[in-house]
């Protein structure tokens, strides 16, 4: 995988959820981002190595 994106939609789930877990030696750079409808967050990142 060499780019993510995330749709973000603020939502309270009591204790939370892990999206990815343990990500150590990632590097991961923010490439795009954008608001929708003022509730949205798009996020792009882009993998740059371990």
């Amino acid at each position: 995988m060499d780019e993510i994106t995330l749709y973000i939609v603020p939502v309270m789930l009591g204790d939370g959820i892990k999206f990815i877990g343990k990500t150590f030696g990632s590097k991961w750079e923010l490439t795009g981002h954008r608001v929708i409808d003022n509730q949205v967050v798009y996020l792009t990142y882009q993998y740059k190595g371990e």
